[in-house]
């Protein structure tokens, strides 16, 4: 949780042992990490909905919408092949 009680997506930083977040824009969660290490998919509330989204991890700003409806879209998860997102 963030202080105003928001959930947030972190890594560990392994060397200084902080929490850093991903994705720092409304609530996120039910991330998953791609087998390559380079992305990163999950659910957020921070256009408004419950969205699915698609974060690079190189930059941690560049961000893309997956979804876009009135429905909550939840659990997203990679194809075991990483190709797609389901």
């Amino acid at each position: 949780h963030t202080e105003d009680g928001r959930w947030q997506i972190v890594t560990h930083e392994e060397n200084s042992g902080e929490l850093q977040p991903l994705f720092s824009q409304g609530t996120s969660w039910q991330a998953q990490f791609s087998a390559d290490g380079q992305s990163v998919v999950f659910t957020s509330d921070f256009e408004g909905s419950r969205e699915i989204y698609l974060l690079d991890l190189q930059d941690r700003e560049n961000y893309k919408r997956l979804t876009s409806n009135d429905a909550a879209d939840d659990y997203p998860s990679f194809s075991q092949d990483g190709n797609t997102i389901v």
